[in-house]
């Protein structure tokens, strides 16, 4: 049977947790806002079908259409700001410049609604229907402390709520990219976070207006996830929010998003782990959140969902680990396995290590289990081959840098995360002087070592990158810039990134594989400008920074590699 393709688990901009009883309302006939809504729909849609279909679901106990909560989208000529209202999660929530919300919001509170079992998701059929405690939650509202405990209770059994208070009690006061660089899955896209180090190096060097831009635009997915659950926290006075300062040289650069736990919070914690007085509050596992944005997420999903399963039986090693999955007809490497079981953890899952083998402490609540026996495609199967093939050769390099394979291919939306990620990996994990520049006008990344620089362009293409004529154009626009440095060709002189005794110069291209008339087009540049460069693919750049890193090639060497106007292919 075919199932409808929602990813659940993973929740933003859901920020006010108590606007979540607006929502979960929906499905009691005769609640408030339930009766709220009936009595308003001529105010909320205008088409009479709809107007009906919404009536009727309102009024009768049963299971609502995914698609009549959540709403339509902004239909041809509209965009999220004006788009009339077409979905029932949407007239809950009253928007800041109009009566409803947006389809994107309605989503939101949607899927926190789901990931902490207040209504329940039917694959199947699409639609969702309320859950014993939501049923609870709702004949609640009008006492608050009440409403308060079946609040905790539910937002205790989400793995990430755990996850970010632990980090915070161990750790005291973080900032969002912090605690985003300890959420979610090593090396893979929808788990990325900003660089700490190069954030704040920005920020060092930039006037308030550039500020302010760097910290609304500079997220990570999991910064996003953080920012997001860090509300509800809040909200629940289970942190409190203050401002972390950090020197740079002279400057001093204060993050206000930054997060420390209160009293309460610790309570809280307390509780979920069960004792003598509570019993411990079971976790809530989404098939769909142990892989999101990741190209190869099917493989992914199933593989993790059998690790946790087995671990649900009782403890196991690596090696048994292993064993079980070649069972099910799994192939994964140990590093691999190794790498899934940090993830595991870092979601939000109490898995602890003693000795050689592993254990899992929550009880666990599995939802949205369709299809585990999944049939992938080749696109798939391709890549997650590359990742395992390179988690066993990355020895020296941080695996996080592994996402670096799906931002290759996630598409031009990508595009700054991706530069984020290629900036870190190139001068936090090696030893490249430069950052990140990105944005109008600049080079995406400027490296440089000793008396070489690279000028490098990320280009994220889901088929691949085959150098259009604009955007060598560019690439040579930046090369003369460098050359001449004058202002008057460009007054944001991106060019004082390198040091004076930085002389050689090359350029290149960063994608996650190179297509069409790729490397006349590198000629094309190097003719016009006098300067050579070269292609390299997030793998071949992996591998490049595990040699660089263990010492099995010289980085005086490693511009050369950029000198033949051709795609550099690293063999490993």
């Amino acid at each position: 049977m075919k199932h409808a393709k929602r990813t659940f688990g993973w929740v933003q901009d859901a920020y006010d947790i108590y606007k979540l009883k607006n929502v979960v309302s929906i499905f009691v006939p005769g609640s408030k806002e339930n009766i709220r809504i009936q009595n308003n729909v001529n105010r909320f849609v205008a088409n009479e079908n709809l107007k009906n279909r919404f009536l009727n679901e309102l009024q009768h106990e049963n299971a609502i259409p995914y698609m009549d909560l959540k709403g339509l989208g902004p239909p041809k000529g509209y965009t999220r700001t004006n788009a009339p209202c077409s979905g029932i999660a949407q007239a809950a929530i009253p928007g800041q410049k109009k009566e409803y919300t947006s389809d994107w919001a309605a989503d939101s509170f949607l899927r926190l609604a789901l990931s902490i079992g207040f209504i329940e998701y039917d694959s199947d059929k699409d639609t969702c229907f309320l859950s014993p405690s939501g049923k609870k939650y709702v004949s609640h509202l009008e006492n608050k402390k009440l409403l308060y405990i079946d609040l905790a209770y539910a937002l205790m059994s989400y793995p990430p709520v755990s996850r970010i208070l632990n980090l915070i009690d161990e750790k005291g006061l973080l900032t969002k990219f912090e605690l985003g660089s300890e959420l979610g899955f090593i090396g893979e896209a929808g788990f990325t976070s900003m660089s700490s180090e190069l954030m704040i190096d920005a920020l060092s060097i930039s006037n308030q207006d550039q500020k302010n831009k760097i910290i609304q635009n500079s997220e990570g997915t999991s910064d996003k996830y953080v920012r997001t659950i860090c509300g509800w926290l809040k909200k629940m006075k289970w942190v409190k929010q203050e401002t972390k300062s950090f020197k740079n040289g002279e400057y001093v650069v204060p993050f206000s998003q930054s997060y420390k736990i209160t009293l309460e919070g610790k309570r809280w914690k307390t509780i979920s782990c069960g004792g003598s007085r509570h019993s411990k509050i079971s976790k809530i596992v989404f098939f769909d959140m142990l892989a999101t944005k990741a190209l190869d997420r099917d493989v992914l999903r199933l593989r993790r969902y059998k690790i946790l399963r087995q671990l649900y039986r009782g403890r196991a090693s690596i090696v048994k680990i292993k064993e079980y999955l070649e069972t099910e007809k799994i192939t994964a490497s140990l590093d691999t396995i190794k790498d899934d079981l940090q993830g595991l953890k870092r979601v939000g899952f109490n898995i602890i290590k003693s000795g050689e083998e592993y254990s899992l402490k929550d009880e666990l609540i599995f939802k949205n289990v369709v299809d585990v026996e999944v049939v992938t495609c080749d696109e798939e199967v391709t890549l997650a081959a590359l990742k395992e093939k390179l988690r066993s050769y990355l020895k020296s390099v941080d695996h996080k840098y592994l996402a670096l394979i799906d931002l290759g291919f996630s598409g031009p939306r990508g595009n700054r995360e991706y530069e984020f990620v290629t900036a870190e990996l190139l001068t936090k994990e090696l030893s490249f002087g430069g950052k990140r520049l990105g944005d109008s006008r600049k080079p995406d990344v400027c490296v440089y070592y000793n008396t070489n620089g690279l000028i490098l362009d990320n280009k994220s293409y889901k088929a691949g990158f085959s150098l259009s004529m604009p955007q060598a154009d560019e690439m040579k626009r930046y090369l003369e810039e460098n050359k001449k440095r004058d202002p008057n060709l460009n007054a944001n002189k991106w060019w004082e990134i390198f040091p004076d005794d930085v002389k050689q110069f090359n350029f290149g291209f960063v994608s996650g594989s190179f297509v069409g008339g790729f490397t006349s087009r590198l000629e094309n540049i190097s003719l016009s400008t006098g300067v050579r460069g070269a292609g390299i693919s997030s793998a071949s750049l992996l591998v490049l920074a595990e040699d660089l890193k263990s010492g099995s090639r010289q980085y005086s060497d490693c511009f050369e590699l950029f000198d033949e106007n051709d795609e550099i292919v690293m063999d490993f």
